[in-house]
């Protein structure tokens, strides 16, 4: 179990699983075996609801369990249309081979599934001697994932915030534009970027399994923004410790709430760090998962990274991708270094 403690309080990854039930049936490599199409011959093929898996009942439970363990609150959109299989499908084929092939490596199922309260849920599975197979489970909420990604983005910002029951027009908004077409295959694209940091978050290689009685000296990308004091995790940036950051979660797990009003404020905060945006300066899984996807976004999928604060309808300010910039040359590099080692044994083999 990965325990991590920013300042005094104990956060969650809350696009992964920080922490798991007892492992049981659905978490061992038998189970899905038992579960395996001889059929497939493709990423494409592993794309299923749910429903449509024997035993889905036990998965079930399992995801609930583990969102009790998380305490993750529910999220339920009433939305007309959802993600289907056919979506996932269609998007990864446009995902660049070098994804494509890590994920068709180490990808056991991808499973669309309903009220999850986070966009992803990535699982290890398990031999009987509770090692892990280096194959994964990933569940895709069908429901809150189905937006464009600029969409996407900005409501995953909002959710760390006060929910206004009616939007103030004069107050700050906030435009990402993460996506040309803000197209939904994009959202996807993100959603596994997400995926692959997470696998690689699982590897004690590259992230630690406990933090809390871990050095960091052997994690080169951590221990540029975090460093550990007497078993607590700080921020390496005494403003950032000094701020609100140890209160801000998201999906609605904040400790304290805010008025969006707030995040431009902890936006110009900072740009004065080496965090590529608010969510991974809320803790230490969550800035490695969100460096590495954001590498993946802008350096593998090719793609735009802004966000611009407005005002009245009057740009304040932007903030952009701060792996091109001076401030996180070193987390590029050490990025760039974890990425290519695992990808490039997804390739080999």
């Amino acid at each position: 179990m990965r325990i991590i403690y920013f300042f005094t309080f104990l956060f969650l990854l809350n696009s992964c699983a920080l922490f798991t039930p007892k492992i049981d049936g659905v978490l061992y490599q038998e189970f899905w075996i038992k579960n395996r199409n001889p059929d497939i011959k493709s990423l494409q093929d592993i794309v299923v609801n749910l429903n449509d898996i024997k035993g889905s009942d036990q998965i079930y439970d399992y995801v609930r369990r583990w969102k009790e363990e998380n305490k993750v609150p529910s999220i339920n959109e009433q939305k007309k249309r959802a993600l289907s299989p056919k979506n996932i499908k269609q998007s990864i084929n446009l995902l660049p081979k070098i994804i494509y092939d890590s994920l068709a490596m180490r990808a056991e199922r991808i499973i669309l599934a309903s009220n999850l309260g986070v966009p992803l849920i990535v699982l290890p599975i398990y031999l009987k001697n509770d090692q892990q197979t280096g194959r994964f489970i990933i569940f895709i909420d069908k429901n809150i994932n189905f937006r464009g990604l600029n969409d996407w983005y900005n409501w995953r910002e909002r959710t760390a915030f006060i929910q206004e029951q009616e939007e103030n027009e004069k107050g700050i908004k906030i435009d990402a534009y993460l996506s040309h077409g803000n197209s939904i295959s994009d959202t996807i694209h993100y959603l596994f970027s997400q995926a692959i940091a997470l696998m690689i978050s699982w590897n004690p290689e590259f992230f630690p399994k406990n933090l809390e009685t871990n050095s960091l000296s052997n994690y080169p990308l951590t221990k540029l923004s975090w460093i550990n004091k007497k078993r607590v995790i700080h921020s390496a940036f005494d403003h950032i410790t000094k701020k609100d950051f140890p209160y801000i979660s998201f999906y609605g797990q904040s400790s304290r709430k805010y008025s969006f009003e707030k995040v431009f404020e902890f936006y110009q905060v900072l740009d004065r760090s080496n965090y590529v945006n608010l969510y991974s300066a809320t803790g230490p899984l969550k800035d490695f998962v969100e460096t590495l996807s954001l590498y993946i976004h802008a350096f593998y999928y090719n793609r735009p990274f802004r966000l611009g604060f407005y005002k009245n309808d009057n740009l304040l300010d932007s903030f952009s991708n701060c792996l091109k910039q001076v401030r996180c040359l070193k987390k590029n590099y050490q990025a760039n270094r974890i990425l290519s080692t695992f990808l490039s044994t997804s390739s080999a083999k």
